[in-house]
């Protein structure tokens, strides 16, 4: 996984697991962070629930990848 199309096509692969509709994931609503501390590189790639289009605060999903962009961790709050 190396962009946030790639990121918004995980999101929406995992739709039903996640209790969301099918093709939630847009690729404008995912903000990306980077973290690296020398030895470890880490990318955040967010997103928050929405209801009628509206963000509902505490409800995010994040996906966290190496920097070979390997899935290692996928959050939800």
């Amino acid at each position: 996984m190396a962009t946030v199309s790639d990121a918004a096509a995980v999101f929406n692969d995992l739709a039903e697991s996640l209790g969301a509709t099918t093709g939630f994931a847009d690729v404008g609503d995912i903000t990306v962070q980077q973290a690296d501390s020398g030895r470890l590189s880490e990318t955040f790639y967010r997103i928050s629930g929405q209801i009628n289009g509206i963000r509902v605060i505490g409800s995010e999903v994040i996906l966290v990848t190496d920097a070979n962009g390997q899935i290692i961790r996928c959050n939800r709050t």
